[in-house]
């Protein structure tokens, strides 16, 4: 049974698990503090989580390792001599809110730009072309020499490539454009193809580039070991 609870409804959450629609629960979209888990622990419910709340010293979960994918992708621009490095992330309400994926990354963008002497240039923005190309165009306005881009939203990288190319800038030879956890489709969707950052799919249905396995309880079965990230970004 799919269910789309909200990850603040406690109640909806608390009403499912009563009615005894559920004897485990995989919850996605995870948050960093996420009532829907508080509810499920209270409750006694087996569950697993594909993303982490703060803590998850007693809770299994399975989530990309955001600080070493961004630190990849950032060595990666800076060996190719780029220094005013942007990064796009999803919308200003997903780090409000506490989505795990926005915070992650932007917390390790800034922090490893910070390490390395560099200036972060972080913007959020919604999940639209039209978006992403208002983000993009004013991030070249304020930043005139930003010669490349880092982005953690499908649907507004399509838009940076249209402010991009509006100015007769050409990919990648003027700017270039890497796709953070960004799926095949998207990269192949775009012209020129989006290079990007992949995590290659598991036969066990694990995602690579884990960030922790946690077992709550002894007795549940032994996890996969994750692996670490592949590149397939493409010059």
């Amino acid at each position: 049974m799919l269910w789309p609870i909200p990850h603040d409804d406690t109640r909806m959450m608390s009403s499912l698990v009563a009615q005894g629609q559920a004897d485990g629960v995989l919850m996605m979209s995870v948050h960093l503090d996420d009532a829907r888990a508080d509810a499920l622990d209270a409750a006694g419910v087996p569950y697993a989580m594909i993303g982490a709340t703060r803590d998850i010293s007693s809770r299994s979960s399975v989530d990309i390792d955001f600080g070493t994918t961004v630190q990849e992708t950032v060595d990666r621009l800076v060996g190719l001599g780029h220094r005013e490095i942007a990064f796009i992330n999803h919308s200003s309400q997903s780090l409000a809110t506490g989505y795990g994926p926005s915070v992650r990354a932007d917390q390790a963008y800034r922090a490893y730009l910070t390490d390395l002497g560099l200036s972060p240039i972080a913007r959020t923005c919604e999940d639209t072309p039209s978006a992403g190309r208002q983000v993009a165009a004013e991030i070249l306005d304020s930043h005139p020499g930003v010669t490349s881009f880092m982005t953690m939203n499908e649907l507004a990288t399509f838009g940076v490539y249209s402010a991009l190319q509006s100015r007769g800038l050409s990919i990648p030879g003027d700017v270039s454009i890497i796709g953070l956890a960004t799926s095949m489709g998207v990269s192949e969707m775009s012209n020129p193809h989006s290079p990007r950052w992949m995590f290659p799919a598991q036969p066990s249905g694990a995602s690579p580039s884990t960030r922790s396995w946690r077992n709550s309880t002894a007795n549940r079965p032994r996890l996969p070991t994750p692996q670490s990230p592949a590149s397939t970004a493409r010059e």
